[in-house]
C-alpha cells in the first residue's frame, strides 16, 4: 500500500476495499496461528490486510497508468519477447495477433507460466527479479465487505 500511496491510488483502493485486522491460518477444526496486523502500526500507515476485487484494483491503476501516460495493451496474448536490435533499453514484444511494439518497460502479468518472465529470464546479460505472492481463499465476499455495503 506504501508503494501504491506514491503514485496516488492508495486511498482510493484503501476505500473501495475492506479493511483486515488479522490473518488467520486454520484447517477446518482449528485455528493454527492468527497474525494481527496491529503490530505493524510503527512501521506504516497501513497496518491492516486489505481484501479488494481484482477488477477495480486492475481499474484503479489502469486509470493511474494513464493519468501517467501508460499505455496498458490487453487482453493480449505474448507470444515472444526479444532485446531491440537499435536500442539496448527497448524490447521488442511479439503478440499473437502477429502485432510487435518496442518498449521500455514490460510488466508480466501473466501467470506462473509466463511467456514474458520466461522470455525475460533467458537474457543472460540481464538481472531480473521477480517476487510472486498468490493467495487462494474461499471466503464469503459479502461477509468481508464493509457494514454500510452489505446485502440485507
Amino acid at each position: 500500500m506504501q508503494a501504491l500511496d506514491t503514485i496516488g491510488c492508495g486511498d482510493e483502493l484503501v476505500f473501495k476495499g475492506s479493511k483486515l485486522p488479522c490473518m488467520t491460518q486454520a484447517t477446518r477444526t482449528a485455528t493454527i496461528a492468527q497474525i494481527p496486523f496491529a503490530r505493524l502500526k510503527p512501521y506504516t500507515k497501513h497496518p491492516y490486510g486489505l481484501i479488494i476485487p481484482q477488477v477495480l484494483t486492475e481499474q484503479i491503476l489502469a486509470q493511474k497508468l494513464a493519468s501517467f501516460g501508460v499505455t496498458v495493451h490487453r487482453p493480449y496474448r505474448v507470444i515472444g519477447m526479444k532485446p531491440n536490435s537499435n536500442d539496448a533499453k527497448l524490447a521488442d514484444v511479439t503478440f499473437e495477433d502477429g502485432q510487435v511494439i518496442s518498449t521500455k518497460y514490460i510488466i508480466a502479468a501473466d501467470g506462473a507460466r509466463s511467456t514474458v518472465s520466461t522470455s525475460v529470464l533467458s537474457w543472460h546479460d540481464r538481472l531480473f527479479v521477480f517476487m510472486i505472492y498468490r493467495l487462494d481463499s474461499r471466503n464469503r465476499w459479502d461477509q468481508l465487505r464493509r457494514p454500510d455495503e452489505r446485502k440485507h
